[in-house]
């Protein structure tokens, strides 16, 4: 009953957003009486950037614990880092940063990336959903940069997520899967990576400054294309590769024409890859880790 707060606050801001920023101070209001009604045990808020200190400080005050998890570590942790001293303990998502953040507040844990099995799971799909590769992610320039560097010809490509800024003349239009206004659902993305022979995990280059580009940790991406048996190349990272040595890695372009379509060509090796990383991410439910890590901070 308490998401009526926020279809209240929908509401009366109206459907056209021009300033997210405004749109963050009209809010809060809401998340504050939401929370002195509800009085909860713990709060958790995900991301933060648009939570004002006045209610981080407001839920100090009554004594309400307060979880945040940053989940742009590292691209965004200029900005993240000094959220965490509003809150009781936090979370982050890659490691990278972890002593900055904990300057901030000695609370601070890395949980890992994880899938949710009553959501990623194989589903039977029609033709619509089947081609030889998928992408599903959001089109930051780096991205479109490198796969419209890469040679499809021959090779079936289905493109999902955030791809408005693609410009109008770009070779990736023809493979988007939806239409370039829409984002990806969470479902829509399930049904595309069980339909696909193969799928891709790019990092985005893109961040508050160059030395916040390279981060340790997996994406939700690898995690959730693991969980559901869907072969896939990866950009390399230190956590994939400790883990997942056996998932093929790619740099640039022209190695990942070359290795797509040898993948591609054997079907069995692929099969196997699959096999071997859904079976290390069998234990890495949300549930599992989200435990764990707030019995510490509690």
């Amino acid at each position: 009953e308490y998401l009526g707060y926020f279809a209240a606050a929908d509401a009366a801001l109206g459907a056209k957003v021009d300033d997210w920023h405004d749109v963050a101070d009209k809010v809060q209001p809401f998340i504050r009486c939401a929370a002195f009604e509800w009085w909860p045990d713990l709060v958790v808020i995900v991301s933060g950037f648009y939570v004002s200190a006045k209610t981080l400080n407001l839920l100090r005050e009554r004594r309400m614990p307060t979880v945040m998890i940053f989940t742009e570590s590292p691209y965004e942790d200029d900005d993240q880092a000094p959220l965490a001293a509003f809150v009781d303990a936090a979370i982050v998502n890659d490691p990278t940063n972890l002593d900055v953040f904990k300057g901030h507040n000695r609370h601070t844990y890395y949980l890992p990336h994880a899938w949710n099995p009553a959501k990623h799971y194989r589903r039977d799909v029609g033709p619509e959903y089947r081609s030889d590769v998928c992408f599903v992610g959001s089109a930051f320039p780096s991205r479109i940069e490198l796969l419209e560097a890469v040679d499809w010809d021959g090779i079936d490509l289905a493109l999902g997520g955030h791809w408005a800024p693609l410009a109008d003349d770009s070779p990736l239009r023809k493979y988007l899967a939806h239409d370039i206004n829409e984002c990806c659902p969470n479902d829509e993305t399930v049904k595309l990576y069980s339909g696909t022979r193969a799928s891709l995990n790019i990092y985005r280059r893109e961040a508050q400054r160059p030395g916040l580009s390279d981060g340790w940790a997996m994406g939700p991406r690898e995690v959730e294309l693991a969980a559901l048996g869907t072969f896939y190349l990866t950009e390399p990272r230190g956590e994939n590769r400790e883990r997942f040595g056996f998932v093929p890695t790619f740099d640039g372009p022209d190695d990942l024409s070359e290795k797509l379509r040898w993948w591609l060509a054997h079907d069995d090796a692929r099969l196997d890859v699959a096999r071997q990383a859904q079976a290390a991410v069998a234990g890495q439910t949300f549930a599992k880790h989200a435990a764990s890590v707030l019995q510490a901070t509690l």
